[in-house]
């Protein structure tokens, strides 16, 4: 089976290093792996192509990720029935390109708290499923329903 190439379709191809962002709904931000080249989305995401001469698109990725930043988007928008973010705003938000050795340094510091973050996330979920285990030893399950 294949696709067929229509600009659409072009339009919306993945490559590493893109910038997803989900703009209906809750704001997602997501840096496009290598492993997703070629992988297209729909129309609730647009795809930012970061010139990465310019600025690291992992500095870019986490930026657009600060909660202030998200409530300034949505906040935005006039539409308040369903939640959604204008991407002409995500494109004239001015951010600031640090020197080469600045964006080296955020990212390693980007990457050990990322690192640190699921560490964390992996023992809050040891804990919750200790705590399950013990209540549900302890009391029991209701099968009734």
């Amino acid at each position: 089976m294949m696709v067929r190439d229509s600009p659409r379709t072009v339009e919306n191809l993945l490559k590493a290093n893109d910038i997803l962002i989900a703009i209906r709904g809750p704001m997602k931000v997501a840096l496009v792996p290598k492993e997703a080249y070629g992988y297209s989305f729909a129309a609730e995401f647009v795809a930012l192509e970061i010139d990465a001469e310019k600025i690291r698109p992992e500095i870019v990725a986490e930026y657009l990720r600060l909660p202030h930043i998200n409530a300034y988007l949505e906040g935005c928008s006039p539409a308040k029935a369903i939640r959604s973010v204008s991407l002409q705003e995500i494109l004239d938000l001015e951010i600031r390109v640090p020197n080469p050795e600045e964006q080296q340094n955020l990212v390693g510091l980007l990457s050990a708290i990322t690192e640190q973050e699921q560490i964390i996330r992996a023992e809050e979920a040891k804990m919750d499923e200790l705590k399950h285990s013990l209540l549900v030893r302890n009391l029991g399950v209701n099968r009734k329903c």
